[in-house]
């Protein structure tokens, strides 16, 4: 599994890793908003950021509306809040960030049914989530869905 593959090739000093589906389009400015979550909120092991629309369960987002969506969104500026939106059970696996000293040796279970991967996703955040509480972040945003 490509994830698995990602987390195995995590050195020591880094402070985050970020996983996005191959569908999803990140603001311009959510990689700088991740890094500025976590080191607001220390005590967090992983985020998902603001999806501003998702076509999982229609027809799906054409390229280029979506692209519009998430420049009209970045158009706002850079998100200065990096408040926690809401406590969760599990992240949203086309959008999720985690902090790498508390997910050391947790992989994804590569034995679950694929069923358009977010049962993987909801899964495998359990194991972070023993070690501390997953969260939202409002200034990770994007366009998730086909």
């Amino acid at each position: 599994m490509q994830r698995n593959r990602a987390l195995d090739r995590l050195r020591p000093e880094n402070t985050f890793v970020v996983f996005y589906d191959d569908d999803f389009i990140p603001s311009r400015f959510a990689l700088a908003g991740i890094e500025r979550f976590f080191k607001g909120h220390p005590e967090v092991a992983g985020a998902h950021g603001l999806v501003l629309a998702d076509g999982i369960n229609g027809p799906g987002i054409a390229l280029g509306d979506a692209q519009q969506l998430v420049d009209a969104a970045d158009t706002e500026g850079e998100p200065t809040s990096v408040r926690i939106l809401s406590r969760t059970h599990g992240l949203y696996g086309c959008n999720m960030a985690y902090r790498v000293s508390m997910i050391q040796g947790v992989r994804f279970d590569e034995r679950l049914p694929f069923i358009r991967g977010w049962r993987t996703w909801i899964w495998w955040t359990l194991p972070a989530r023993w070690c501390t509480r997953t969260h939202s972040g409002g200034a990770l945003r994007g366009k998730a869905g086909p």
